[in-house]
């Protein structure tokens, strides 16, 4: 797929989601607020899905035949 208007898009959506999740991820926490807003922790799990995704995007979504199909060839 050679459409740069889905990559600006993909990117729009992340930018709208993490600030969502966050927002409503903390409300209603008092004095805990601070503490559960950092963002230090968050990171990581941003990078963990993210290199999910490129590892997805690279190897995971290919199509492999199963072994019962290498044999028939």
């Amino acid at each position: 797929m050679n459409n740069p208007w889905l990559l600006a898009a993909v990117g729009l959506f992340h930018s709208i989601m993490w600030g969502a999740i966050i927002t409503l991820s903390v409300a209603k926490l008092g004095k805990y607020t601070s503490f559960a807003g950092g963002w230090r922790g968050s990171w990581w799990m941003v990078i963990a899905g993210e290199v999910f995704m490129l590892y997805y995007a690279l190897i995971g979504s290919r199509i492999r035949r199963s072994a019962e199909e290498t044999e028939q060839v």
